[in-house]
């Protein structure tokens, strides 16, 4: 009786270890969720906006006052400090100008410590200019860093799309193959006495052969986009995509990105966004090199305590500067140049606008004809199914041969190849699409 049980449970437990084998199913959702919580491209380009974010608040500060302190103590029988520093101890006598003294003084030692100010009140617009500069700048890195996401996206949508794709077109084959297989069964005349029927069975085995082939170059592709997808994040290793038709499937994504023709034409993406928020930055750069043409005006004061060996003595000293750079020949020609390079870097990115709505147009167009044709094929793959199905039992009953046979078959593995062919440009066009959007609710947190 143990033995039985102990039987059971190791049928029991091969079982339960083969159910737990199979792949899990995971969504569009699911896979992107994975990889947008680890995402080292995103995580660089939210170090890169904290670290602009810094900056900002450094700018912002410009106007602050500029405090400093300053201590020493050194040992000196120089005769200028030892002379000076009676003078800041305020302890010189008489005797000390003597030109024995001066000029052969004692080493002492000497401590000097001084606190500091220096506000500026007019700068000719330098930070002021800087600070609007490192705005538009923060501005530009967020833009940017939306784009890295979207463009992750795009690329997590098209790998999962095309596996979907290529596992529903293995199916197909492996079905096809089935069929194949089974006519070769069936097949009596296949001997080389009778070239007809031999030539047929080795047809038939080729076509074995070549759907073979076909499914081993879908599964490493396969592989390869899920190890894409693992390099990108997805830590989850044995899975498998839903079963949805490449058109529902591109379909659905549009509804939940909210992607709309209109949209994606009129609209520009975050990248024209970044790059136009950019070249304001740049556009201040002339405000910037003008300002170094501008006088500088602030105010200053220093107190100080000095120690030497008489006495322990301090000071001030206060007032008003005026900085002005009349002529220096390395800033001559900055403002022109600064000037010439805004307007080149504004025409270049409406330039790089202008292309990039004109790609839409030609991605949406292309888009709507490979759907039109997907169409057609879907249809002639309907005939095809149902003419390999008629030709089955004329070929059974003996009305047509196995080349017969095997050219109808080889049809609907060509109008497959074809098919899938469309939908990876479909899929592709698609990704494309998504990296120019903008998203509003989608519900991928875009």
């Amino acid at each position: 009786m143990l033995n039985y049980r102990y039987l059971f449970f190791l049928i029991f437990s091969c079982y339960s270890t083969a159910g737990f084998a199979e792949s899990t199913v995971l969504t569009l959702d699911t896979v992107w969720s994975e990889i947008n919580e680890t995402s080292l491209a995103q995580e660089a380009g939210r170090a890169q906006v904290e670290s602009l974010k810094v900056t900002e608040a450094k700018s912002k500060r410009h106007w602050y006052p500029r405090v400093y302190l300053n201590a020493q103590t050194y040992k000196t029988n120089d005769p200028g400090a030892s002379f000076f520093g009676l003078i800041q101890q305020r302890a010189l006598e008489n005797s000390d100008f003597s030109s024995s003294f001066i000029n052969q003084p004692d080493s002492e030692i000497y401590t000097r410590g001084s606190l500091g100010l220096d506000l500026p009140l007019y700068e000719g617009g330098i930070r002021s200019s800087q600070k609007d500069m490192v705005k538009f700048q923060l501005l530009s890195g967020e833009k940017q860093n939306q784009q890295i996401k979207i463009d992750q996206f795009a690329s997590v949508a098209k790998y999962y799309g095309l596996i979907q794709s290529f596992d529903l077109t293995k199916q197909s084959l492996i079905k096809l193959k089935d069929t194949v297989n089974l006519q070769l069964k069936k097949y009596q005349l296949g001997s080389k006495s009778n070239p007809v029927g031999y030539s047929g069975l080795l047809g038939m085995k080729s076509l074995v052969n070549r759907i073979q082939g076909l499914i081993n170059q879908l599964d490493g592709q396969v592989q390869g986009y899920k190890k894409s997808l693992n390099e990108m994040g997805l830590k989850t290793l044995s899975w498998s995509t839903e079963s949805k038709d490449t058109l529902n499937y591109i379909e659905q994504l549009s509804l939940e990105t909210n992607i709309h023709s209109e949209q994606l034409v009129d609209g520009d993406s975050y990248k024209i966004e970044s790059l136009n928020l950019s070249s304001s930055a740049v556009n201040l750069s002339t405000k910037f090199e003008n300002a170094k043409f501008l006088p500088q005006v602030g105010a200053f004061a220093e107190g100080y305590v000095f120690n030497g060996p008489r006495d322990t003595a301090d000071g001030y000293t206060a007032g008003l500067y005026l900085r002005w750079n009349l002529y220096d020949p390395n800033v001559h020609g900055s403002v022109k140049e600064a000037k010439l390079k805004s307007i080149a870097y504004s025409k270049s990115i409406e330039a790089m606008a202008q292309f990039e709505k004109a790609e839409k147009v030609a991605l949406i167009e292309n888009l709507k004809s490979i759907k039109q044709n997907y169409e057609l094929m879907k249809d002639s793959d309907k005939l095809l199914i149902e003419l390999i199905k008629t030709s089955q039992n004329l070929f059974n009953n003996g009305s047509i041969n196995a080349l017969q046979m095997t050219e109808v078959l080889n049809r609907r593995v060509e109008l497959m190849a074809q098919m899938n062919q469309l939908e990876t440009q479909m899929i592709e066009i698609t990704s494309q699409l998504l990296s120019k959007t903008k998203y509003k609710n989608s519900k991928y947190s875009l």
